[in-house]
């Protein structure tokens, strides 16, 4: 029952068709949990009450983006400025089957029609969903089962990153790009795409109450789970402010994978120059703390393994590989070579040298803060995020190798 129903008093005020749009969205929302809309309330003078004079939507779990998109404008308090049925059927998860929308270059669009349309890519022929991706994939020089089992432990923790806020404190312009990413959008609430990959050294506990997306929006903060990070580029979460707004997809791996959802609860680190950047997310869920740890242990075990063996050769092989979701889409494996090593300064107080990859590997929008694997690079556990393409001169980030 809409808000402007419990209110009227049959003479004076009226209700017409939006009413039965909120209704909906409480039908959705019931479907959903499986229980009453407002379970918190003891009998119908309370729901009333709450609906009528709070003007309080039902509370609701985790959901994808664009259930969440559809559910926020049908609880638009303002039945004029609720939508009606036709605007509904117009939204994307109708109209994409409930993909993810990648908003990076077609705002505006299902990312179905911008992965379709892609001028960078066009075909994503070199593009290997990690279903199908095998050894063979390689080139005949690097037919490593190890390099392999590597790779599948590298995909398995990389990540579909959905940010749904955009700062306003992204500057202007970068030394690397005239106009800096997004920073027309400062303030908005679009939602655009990127990849990360999920980095399980500083795992913690949960010890407080946790105030993560979710918990907000069920009301009941939890206090039980554990917290990791997940490494991406700057332009892609730039702030406190973005992170807190920002997604986590994990395996994502096709369109009948079983996803789970994560959220992002504060930055750890970011900064512009190195594009680099590192958000804490939280989950409650004690039995993906298990998958993960079982995969982050074999990928340290076998990244130190696989760049003992090829150190020595990167310059013969060049070989260069990323995982990624291009356009939101489901994650893919790209392999091509690095064509030069761009020396960056160095690591303030530190010392230590910062470098900058180039190279033919394909990337499309969507892969930004995607993990980017240098053979016989890399420190034995991390590795330099994809930064973006400059006249089809893919780049990364800068990090130390």
């Amino acid at each position: 029952m809409a808000p402007e129903v419990v209110t009227a008093d049959g003479s004076t005020q009226k209700y017409n068709k939006k009413a039965d749009i909120w209704s909906i969205g409480s039908t959705v929302v019931e479907m959903i949990t499986g229980r009453d809309p407002y379970p918190q309330c003891k009998n119908e003078a309370n729901v009333l009450f709450t609906i009528g004079q709070n003007k309080e939507p039902p509370k609701y779990p985790d959901v994808s983006a664009l259930c969440e998109t559809f559910l926020k404008k049908t609880f638009t308090v303002d039945p004029v400025a609720r939508p009606s049925a036709k605007d509904l059927l117009d939204n994307d998860l109708f109209i994409n089957n409930g993909q993810t929308v990648s908003t990076a270059t077609v705002p505006d669009k299902p990312q179905s029609i911008a992965y379709s349309f892609c001028k960078k890519n066009p075909g994503h022929e070199q593009f290997i969903p990690v279903k199908i991706f095998s050894m063979f994939h390689f080139p005949k020089c690097c037919q490593d089962n190890e390099l392999f089992e590597l790779m599948k432990a590298i995909s398995e923790l990389t990540v579909l990153v959905l940010v749904r806020f955009t700062s306003y404190d992204r500057p202007k312009t970068s030394s690397k790009t005239n106009s800096y990413p997004f920073y027309r959008n400062r303030g908005s609430d679009f939602l655009r795409t990127g990849t990360g990959m999920i980095d399980l050294e500083d795992c913690e506990t949960l010890t407080d109450a946790c105030n993560c997306k979710s918990c907000q929006r069920l009301g009941t903060p939890d206090n039980t789970g554990f917290t990791f990070n997940v490494v991406t580029a700057t332009h892609v979460v730039f702030d406190e402010s973005e992170a807190k707004n920002t997604e986590f997809k994990l395996f994502f791996n096709d369109d009948t994978s079983e996803v789970v959802r994560v959220y992002g609860v504060c930055i750890e680190s970011s900064d512009v120059k190195t594009d680099r950047s590192v958000v804490k997310c939280v989950s409650h869920d004690v039995k993906l703390l298990e998958r993960l740890r079982q995969t982050w242990d074999r990928y340290k075990d076998l990244d130190r393994i696989v760049t003992c063996r090829y150190k020595h050769q990167m310059e013969e092989n060049k070989f260069c590989a990323t995982v990624s979701h291009p356009h939101g889409r489901t994650k893919q494996v790209t392999i091509g070579e690095w064509t030069h090593r761009e020396k960056c300064g160095k690591v303030p107080l530190l010392g230590i040298p910062l470098t900058r990859y180039h190279y033919t590997t394909a990337t499309c929008p969507g892969s930004a803060g995607a993990p980017v694997f240098i053979l016989g690079s890399g420190t034995g556990m991390y590795h330099h995020t994809h930064s973006g393409v400059v006249a089809n001169d893919n780049y990364s980030g800068l990090f130390f190798d």
